[in-house]
């Protein structure tokens, strides 16, 4: 009687063991479904925006203030300086004021401004202007030393030897405040003209002493005007158009040249020249050739591009 007793506990162990792993095999497979499905749906963590963190601060520290962004001088102080150039080695240059205290003495350079050798015209004053003819001849517009009178003087040999001349070839010109054409018409785009610039014998224009450039294509009949250009100094012709030399603008402690086409439309300023030259004492000419000079002060410098590069 025992025997069959215990076969009986035994089939039911057996089938506690089967029942006990059918339940653990279905936890695996189920724990198996679940980490799969976590997968394939990442979690996501909120994002926090990065927060500006101010600089510490130095104690006893004084804070810097950002110097603000000057403007360029607007208003043309009348020149102490004359600049003409015949080509690129080749030029004449003067200091001018009034008369009897400034003496006329023309400076020719023929080694591209390295060197220059004065030639004082005799009983003269005040060089106002200077006109170029071709390499060898050369007229000042002054002053005689007695009586500050105007008076034209002419050399034929590069400014060695003087003539006094009664008249210049027709040209433009400069005379007590008004712009006289050639043949002699006067008249004036502004009541303060600074300096003049000759294209031919019907086109010029005029720097005035509010720093806005005139420009005339008929003999002075008409005028047709910039506004005013912030650090003018000087103007001279360019192939087309004309030039301005500017100074002190911003990010240039110096000079630098803008153009300005025929239909007075204000180019970019080019390549900045250091310089510390007082006011009035920067000047701009071309030579016959395309070559811009310019001198500021003790700076000399010329320009094969147009004032780009120097």
């Amino acid at each position: 009687m025992r025997e069959p007793r215990a076969a009986g506990w035994t089939a039911a162990g057996l089938a506690a063991l089967v029942i006990a792993d059918l339940v653990l095999v279905w936890l695996a497979m189920d724990s198996t479904r679940s980490a799969a499905a976590g997968a394939g749906t990442p979690e996501v963590l909120p994002t926090v925006a990065a927060q500006p963190v101010a600089p510490a601060s130095t104690p006893g520290a004084t804070p810097t203030a950002t110097p603000p962004a000057t403007e360029p001088t607007v208003g043309v102080p009348p020149l102490t300086a004359v600049l003409a150039a015949v080509d690129g080695t080749f030029a004449y240059r003067a200091a001018t004021g009034t008369c009897p205290a400034t003496p006329a003495v023309l400076e020719t350079s023929r080694d591209g401004g390295l060197s220059w050798t004065p030639s004082p015209p005799a009983d003269a004053s005040a060089i106002r202007e200077i006109v170029t003819d071709g390499p060898d001849v050369v007229s000042v517009v002054a002053s005689t030393s007695e009586s500050c009178s105007p008076v034209l003087l002419r050399s034929f040999v590069q400014g060695d030897a003087w003539q006094v001349t009664e008249e210049l070839p027709l040209r433009w010109s400069l005379v007590d405040g008004s712009v006289v054409a050639p043949g002699g018409a006067g008249t004036s785009p502004c009541a303060d003209p600074v300096q003049l610039a000759q294209r031919d014998q019907s086109s010029a224009a005029v720097l005035c002493g509010d720093g806005t450039l005139a420009v005339t294509s008929d003999t002075a009949v008409s005028w047709a005007r910039t506004g005013p250009v912030g650090g003018a100094a000087s103007v001279a012709v360019a192939e087309e158009g004309y030039r301005l030399a500017v100074t002190r603008r911003e990010g240039c402690g110096g000079v630098q040249v803008v153009p300005v086409s025929s239909a007075l439309e204000i180019g970019n300023p080019g390549g900045c020249l250091p310089s510390d030259a007082p006011d009035g004492a920067t000047v701009l000419a071309t030579g016959g050739d395309g070559t811009v000079w310019v001198w500021s002060g003790g700076v000399v410098a010329r320009s094969f591009d147009g004032g780009t590069t120097w």
